[in-house]
């Protein structure tokens, strides 16, 4: 019996191989995707030319990254200066440690420097400053974020 079932075993395992399609090779099919994705993007833009210059004439802009001791958002902040001084407007960097009390001073600051808006950057949850928030938009200031909080982490 053992051996009718073994020899079944075998003749199925040799039909089931037969029937198998050969694989391909791994490094051509990693080429060709390379190659599929080798050329530049056309870019399109997402809406109607303006004149940024016009726009922002005259605004005043204060970025609150979550902390300057992270080097992404060093250079993130050195990027975002180089355009707004490229663009023409005033953009101040709230230099600060990863704490609460230099956030809020920092939409403390804007409100009463009279900035326009007030950027949180680099993943700055604005839950944790809805008070000071709340209190720049009555002062008029716009909000904006820049790279997204993701709403989906888990409070703490």
């Amino acid at each position: 019996m053992r051996r009718i079932l073994a020899s079944s075993f075998f003749a199925a395992s040799a039909l089931a191989a037969s029937s198998m399609p050969v694989a391909a090779d791994p490094m051509a099919d990693a080429k060709a995707i390379i190659e599929a994705h080798r050329a530049m993007p056309v870019f399109t833009p997402p809406g109607e030319p303006f004149d940024a210059k016009a726009c922002m004439a005259d605004k005043k802009v204060l970025s609150i990254p979550i902390s300057m001791t992270i080097p992404f958002n060093v250079e993130l902040q050195k990027a975002m200066a180089s355009a707004a001084a490229e663009v023409g407007f005033t953009y101040t960097t709230w230099d600060n440690q990863l704490k609460l009390d230099q956030w809020v001073q920092g939409i403390s600051q804007a409100i009463s420097q009279n900035y326009d808006v007030v950027d949180l950057a680099g993943g700055l949850n604005p839950e944790v400053l809805g008070p000071q928030l709340s209190e720049a938009r009555k002062e008029g200031l716009k909000i904006s974020t820049t790279h997204f909080y993701d709403v989906t982490q888990p409070a703490v």
